[in-house]
């Protein structure tokens, strides 16, 4: 199969988002600088490529609606980029994503990571001096960036410098298999590094900025969609009826447990009646026990290993001998 056949439903579907998500790019592609609800400005507002960086971040495998949440947080509780720097990484998940994004942990032991290299390597958080460079200087010197992963240096390459990088994570090849825009058994390879080559050989360079908007935007929906699924059959399984549709057997524990609780106290006059019967009824059993009719026998004492046993007198009672009567 030529390759232009063998990825013409991956232009039909970017051609569809195009159309579907014309407008998607002012909501996909903006860096907010400033908290829209309290209005703090971001710790990262002057260095646009930096706030870039920490929003790629947040973007990779989440999508940019929990992005923008996060970075809501971040603005609220943090004061600079170096605050971020030397926080805790569970200080960094409780903060930026939450218990409940899977991958929370990795994303915030990246980001500490890369803050930390790029401290080091420039003794200062900054990645102005990328502006200065050319684009191919500029994408090796984000990918050299440690634990930085490919999508994140992609979207600051592509968002912050003009580079024609296309960003691909998980969550826009799922889309995309969803979509059957790509399929594995086309022989095709579905990684997100092979798949971002196949969109940078098949766009131009000055149009993957817009389909890169709107193939975050399919994705962004796609997210948006899964946990309501997800929660909705939850909910499904734990209402489900019982197949036989019968009430649970009960067994006699619980009976037990709902006569005990049934049961009503006795009234104070009849307390001491009760607790004399009770003695009573102990009493009786306890002389209809076998231990109580037949005693236990004594036990017989043990000779003495060194004792000798006495001979029989041979006199009789009296002090007289036989022999005298």
């Amino acid at each position: 199969m030529a390759a232009t056949d063998r990825h013409k439903p991956l232009s039909t579907l970017i051609a569809k988002a195009r159309v579907k998500h014309a407008h998607a790019a002012g909501v996909v592609l903006a860096v907010p600088a400033h908290d829209p609800a309290s209005g703090r400005p971001c710790p990262f507002h002057a260095d646009r490529l930096l706030r870039v960086l920490v929003h790629s971040y947040l973007v990779w495998e989440s999508g940019t609606s929990a992005a923008d949440m996060a970075l809501a947080r971040l603005c609220a509780a943090v004061v600079d980029a170096n605050e971020l720097r030397v926080s805790l990484v569970d200080e960094i998940v409780e903060l930026l994503a939450g218990p409940a994004d899977p991958r929370a942990h990795e994303r915030a032991l990246r980001l500490k990571g890369t803050l930390n290299a790029l401290f080091e390597s420039n003794h200062r958080l900054t990645l102005d001096h990328l502006s200065a460079l050319n684009k191919k200087a500029a994408w090796s010197k984000l990918v050299a960036l440690a634990q930085l992963p490919r999508f994140v240096a992609a979207r600051i390459a592509l968002v912050g410098l003009g580079v024609h990088a296309m960003p691909v994570d998980g969550a826009m090849i799922l889309m995309l298999t969803r979509a059957k825009a790509i399929t594995a058994d086309a022989g095709q390879d579905s990684t997100p590094d092979a798949i971002a080559g196949v969109i940078e050989r098949l766009i131009p360079a000055g149009e993957l900025l817009e389909v890169y908007a709107c193939l975050q935007a399919s994705t962004d929906a796609e997210l948006a969609a899964r946990p309501a699924n997800i929660s909705t059959r939850k909910g499904a399984l734990a209402t489900k009826p019982q197949a036989s549709g019968k009430a649970p057997a009960r067994t006699k524990a619980s009976e037990d447990a709902k006569a005990s609780l049934g049961a009503k106290p006795p009234a104070n006059g009849d307390q001491s009646a009760a607790v004399q019967g009770a003695s009573q009824n102990k009493a009786k059993g306890a002389s209809k026990s076998p231990s109580s009719k037949v005693p236990r026998a004594k036990p017989q004492p043990k000779p003495k290993a060194n004792s000798v046993p006495r001979k029989p007198s041979k006199k009789p009672p009296g002090g007289r001998p036989s022999g005298d009567r």
